[in-house]
């Protein structure tokens, strides 16, 4: 009798006051698998394990009627969708931020959810396919029911229309909506969370206009800056250092313009944030001050980049200070000398205490080779940050400043596809570990980007041999920084956040079966915790995870 004739499943059922694992033996397929003629259809053979070599289901897990980088609206339903019905619907439970979400529906294929909050949401699903394999799989949300109208104007008081406006969260500035105003300069915003976000609008011919807001719905004006206004222009490179502090509410900014040499092939600036939010006690909290640095080029080239005091992380400020390392901002140029501008606005955000500053000590143009590891001729480069170079504790902007801003490897390259993603997802599941999880958080956090330092120093460009490198360095870091030693609940965290693309790496399952007592360290853990009085949700997560350690 083959692996496919003989399966087995689990059932968690529920009783009062008990919670007990039934394991049964069926013979031959369910028929739900199978089309008349007893053959898989094609897409249901993807989902039919091995249950010599699967550990976890095959089931591909999506969204309906949601999006992980877009504005969501709250009072929608959603759907999360398994690619086969093979959904064991008596045991599977959700989280939401945590919580458990009661009184879902289902089908063998679906679950539908609704009523959620404005904010972030981390979605967590545990489950057990019809094979008595775990599903488990996590969603990082942003939901909103803000309606924000936005009016562009130029700087002679006309509407601007066909402009082009974005609106980005600062705190995950790849959860954004856009759009372009329309014939009375305005566009309107959906679904906005209740969230700091910054605005970025910017026409064909090379005007500008920014701001960093808590969201409402009345109307924000914006003007738009030209690209020639009769600022300074310094004819040559200015190493002046300059700084933009806040006042009450509004935006500041600061701009200059300056030339570039010949052969030149960068234009950068280098600068700093600095918030009294942060020695004020102020971070994770709605005073969530902004800042935004732009360079423009006269052929049309430009470049910004905006964040927040919560979107840079906590360690990457200097606690008494509440100053951050210096960052650079860099734009391509022409080898014949063009003209650049930068714009650095700073604002407060929710009220005009607690002032933050952006310091710029200096700015120009570098001689930038495929590589230069000595920061000699390109001190842009950001690798020759000490940010970059020393990553930051609790912070996960390494990956979009350092590694991205390196080598640009897009959406499904390791630094945004995974490295950014999943340090988000851990950093706004805090809350759901123990003391002793956070810890390990940051320190595993830290490890895997300081792993990718050395080879970004040294010019490694293939985004296949970085990616690899990557998750190469996922199991040393998670064994090392005490893994097998953490409590049972927080292992259901750790397994929905990572999910399939590091639960089914061998170096990682091989890392915890040769780590000494690993397993059943675990494994005891988890019983011994089973004993206690849980929530039935969270005994179903538990127990699910359980199935998955024994498997190993």
């Amino acid at each position: 009798m083959n692996n496919m004739e003989r399966r087995k499943k689990f059932y968690i059922c529920l009783g009062v006051g008990t919670i007990a694992v039934v394991m049964i033996v069926t013979l031959g397929l369910i028929p739900v698998y199978l089309r008349a003629t007893s053959k898989p259809s094609v897409v249901e053979e993807k989902c039919v394990p091995n249950l010599a070599n699967d550990k976890i289901s095959l089931a591909q897990v999506s969204l309906l009627d949601a999006d992980e980088f877009a504005f969501n609206n709250a009072e929608r339903s959603i759907t999360i969708k398994l690619e086969c019905p093979i959904l064991d619907v008596d045991n599977y439970t959700i989280f939401a931020n945590g919580e458990p979400r009661e009184n879902t529906n289902h089908t063998k294929d679906s679950i539908m959810l609704s009523e959620f909050s404005g904010g972030a949401t981390l979605l967590s699903l545990f489950a057990l396919d019809t094979y008595g394999l775990p599903i488990f799989t996590s969603f990082q949300l942003y939901f909103g029911l803000i309606t924000m109208p936005v009016r562009i104007f130029y700087a002679n008081g006309t509407v601007a229309f066909n402009v082009v406006v974005n609106l980005n969260l600062t705190d995950n500035p790849r959860i954004s909506q856009s759009g372009v105003t329309d014939d009375r300069g305005m566009i309107t915003f959906n679904h906005v969370p209740p969230l700091t976000i910054s605005i970025f609008a910017h026409t064909k011919d090379n005007q500008i206009a920014l701001a960093g807001i808590a969201p409402s719905e009345s109307q924000i004006s914006l003007t738009l800056i030209p690209f020639n206004d009769g600022k300074k222009l310094n004819e040559i490179e200015n190493r002046e250092y300059l700084s933009v502090t806040t006042v009450g509410q509004s935006l500041q900014t600061i701009s200059r313009s300056f030339i570039t040499q010949a052969n030149a092939n960068e234009a950068y600036i280098e600068y700093q944030f600095v918030t009294s939010e942060v020695p004020g006690g102020y971070f994770g909290s709605q005073f969530n001050d902004y800042f935004s640095v732009t360079l423009r080029s006269e052929k049309g080239n430009f470049i910004t980049k905006t964040d927040s005091m919560n979107g840079l992380g906590l360690g990457a400020f200097e606690f008494a200070t509440g100053a951050t390392g210096w960052s650079n901002l860099t734009v391509k140029v022409g080898s014949t000398p063009e003209k650049i501008r930068f714009d650095v606005g700073v604002s407060n955000v929710g009220d005009g205490a607690y002032p933050s500053t952006v310091n710029i000590r200096k700015y120009g143009a570098d001689q930038c080779d495929d590589c230069e590891k000595e920061c000699v001729k390109c001190t842009s480069d950001p690798m020759c940050s000490s940010a970059c170079l020393n990553p930051p504790m609790r912070s996960c902007a390494f990956y979009l400043s350092c590694m991205e801003t390196k080598v640009s490897c897009g959406a499904d390259g390791y630094a945004l596809g995974y490295g950014f993603n999943y340090c988000t997802k851990f950093s706004n599941a805090l809350q759901s570990f123990s003391s002793q999880g956070q810890t390990w958080i940051w320190n595993t956090m830290n490890c895997l980007q300081n792993a990718l330092v050395s080879p970004l120093k040294n010019c490694e460009k293939s985004c296949s041999t970085l990616r690899q490198i990557a998750f190469n360095a996922h199991p040393k870091c998670y064994i090392d920084n005490g893994v097998c030693n953490l409590p049972a609940l927080d292992w259901p965290s750790i397994v929905t956040i990572v999910g399939k693309d590091l639960l089914t790496l061998d170096g990682f399952i091989q890392a915890l079966k040769t780590g000494p007592q690993c397993i059943p360290t675990i494994l005891q853990r988890i019983n011994t915790q089973l004993q206690q009085a849980l929530t039935p949700a969270k005994k179903i997560a538990l127990l699910i995870v359980k199935v998955w350690f024994e498997s190993l």
